[in-house]
């Protein structure tokens, strides 16, 4: 290898070693770009998957609402029917009772009859009376006797009447609770709907995010195996140079030393020679 050659070895290598360096930084700086973006893109994945469960967990809690809505207006339906037909019932029992007062001119109540009666027959029993007079006082107590079954008649509806309105009154009123509970649950089922759909778009916007993400990733990747690919072409080209101008280091040393060891060779023999033909010995 002639003088020019080597000396182009020396700048290749100076040029190496200089790019070498560069790449090495752009190596490290791709690096921490790499590993940053897949940071940032598990932490998108990571509440992607939080986001998920929640809209799970809202999906639920609206679909368990929304069957116990079902349930109670199935009951608050049963509940209106049942008080339809016991409004039913009232209109029946109110012309049954209107049936039964129109008999007497002026009803009198069970037990007021019942005193009547009573004071009819101790008169029969206590007081010697007239035949005429005492069949009289039995065609009253006979007469009494029937207008006692129609007003306990009359009492047992104006009874069955009120009970019906009562439990109508607490159906309605189990019926109206139902609906409010409804009302209040179509609320808890609406707002859950809703949350279900806002945090939907929220997960579509993060997943376009990521998607946008991922592609940088990639590329971020590839440029680092890239610049690693480059900087393993200039290390490996870097080592090949090192070596030969290693080789010709040690080669120049060993020139050298053949040319320090043929010098001192030759001045032997000279010094031997004089001294042979007692020649005079100089400094040199």
């Amino acid at each position: 290898m002639d003088e020019q050659e080597k000396k182009g070895l020396i700048r290749e290598f100076g040029v190496l070693k200089g790019e070498v360096s560069l790449l090495h930084n752009q190596l490290n700086e791709s690096g921490k770009e790499k590993e940053s973006l897949f940071s940032q893109k598990k932490e998108l994945g990571a509440k992607i998957r939080l986001l998920i469960g929640q809209v799970k967990e809202r999906r639920r809690h609206r679909d368990a609402v929304n069957v116990a809505i079902q349930e109670e207006k199935k009951a608050r339906d049963g509940l209106h029917q049942e008080v339809k037909s016991g409004i039913s019932k009232l209109h029946d029992l109110a012309d049954e009772r209107k049936k039964l007062a129109k008999k007497e001119d002026k009803p009198r109540s069970p037990g007021a009859i019942q005193g009547m009666i009573e004071r009819y027959e101790n008169l029969i029993e206590t007081e010697v009376m007239p035949f005429d007079k005492e069949k009289e006082l039995m065609k009253k107590i006979k007469l009494l006797k029937k207008q006692y079954k129609e007003a306990e008649a009359i009492k047992e509806v104006v009874g069955e009447i009120r009970d019906t309105s009562y439990g109508l009154g607490e159906k309605k009123k189990d019926a109206n609770i139902l609906h409010m509970d409804i009302q209040q649950k179509a609320i808890e089922s609406q707002e859950a709907h809703q949350a279900v759909i806002s945090l939907s778009e929220e997960i579509e916007k993060i997943e376009a995010e990521e998607e946008g993400l991922l592609q940088r990733c990639v590329a971020a990747k590839q440029r680092f195996v890239q610049i690693g690919r480059q900087l393993h072409e200039k290390l490996r080209r870097l080592r090949d140079i090192g070596g030969m101008l290693d080789g010709l280091r040690k080669e120049q040393a060993a020139s050298k030393k053949r040319q320090e060891f043929e010098y001192l060779k030759m001045k032997e023999q000279t010094v031997e020679e004089k001294i042979k033909k007692g020649q005079k010995l100089t400094i040199e």
